[in-house]
């Protein structure tokens, strides 16, 4: 029996493959709707030689990708006419696309998102002699009811710096890890505040962190005339305790 393989004019690509070979080198393989399975060795370019293996192989990945979608199902015999430059135009269009993506998500990315508040102890807050007067219970709970996008946007700004003339005299916090920074705390009294409904007020926030970068906040409201030296550390040492947290997990 003699059997001849298909006549390469009529076989058409099933498959096309690009991994790295070597520091110099790339394979690419061709299968075939035939079964056949072909290999070639292909230099880099010295700019792409110096790239990291990982980094290479997820770059040949993308570009096996967009060849199998243009080329699979076209003969062998069609890819020694193919229009490379036409293929190359197209491939370049992907970079048009992510300019106009990057475009279009710059302004939303930029957007500050205000972050859902958790609330607590109001009840001890408008038994202090502040608020008193029923106008000013109403203009507290407007605040943590209706404002709480402003307010949300106020506690966590991860643009603003801690002023360290805001800092009464303090204790020195005790840490777990010596390798981690304590969180600074940021004061804001009477009028400092931004609101005019927290004008009554202080706030006294301080972020908590994971991997070295600002995920959240932990604030204390109040008066005051509220006991600095004792509120600084207890907000400073809750974000710690939640940056300590986090970075376990």
């Amino acid at each position: 029996a003699l059997l001849t393989f298909p006549k390469t004019e009529t076989v058409q690509l099933r498959h096309l493959k690009l991994m790295p070979l070597s520091d110099q080198q790339l394979l690419m393989i061709l299968v075939t709707d035939a079964g056949n399975t072909h290999s070639v060795a292909i230099n880099l370019p010295a700019g792409i030689q110096q790239k990291d293996t990982s980094e290479l192989e997820q770059e040949l990945d993308i570009l096996s990708n967009f060849l199998n979608h243009q080329l699979r199902g076209k003969c062998l015999s069609e890819l020694s006419h193919l229009n490379w430059q036409e293929l190359d135009k197209k491939f370049n269009a992907y970079a048009d696309v992510l300019q106009l993506l990057q475009q279009q998500l710059k302004p939303l990315l930029n957007q500050r998102t205000s972050l859902p508040l958790v609330v607590h102890g109001v009840s001890k807050v408008i038994r202090q002699p502040e608020f008193a007067h029923l106008e000013q219970v109403q203009m507290l709970l407007s605040l943590l009811e209706q404002e709480q996008e402003a307010l949300s946007a106020l506690v966590f700004d991860p643009d603003r710096h801690t002023d360290p003339g805001h800092h009464p005299q303090r204790s020195p916090l005790t840490l777990n890890d010596a390798r981690v920074s304590p969180p600074m705390a940021t004061l804001r009294i009477g009028s400092e505040n931004p609101l005019e409904s927290m004008h009554p007020c202080t706030l006294i926030s301080a972020f908590y962190r994971h991997q070295g970068n600002p995920v959240g906040s932990v604030s204390i409201l109040g008066p005051t005339r509220m006991v600095y030296h004792q509120t600084i550390p207890l907000v400073e040492q809750a974000a710690e305790y939640l940056s300590e947290a986090l970075s376990r997990n």
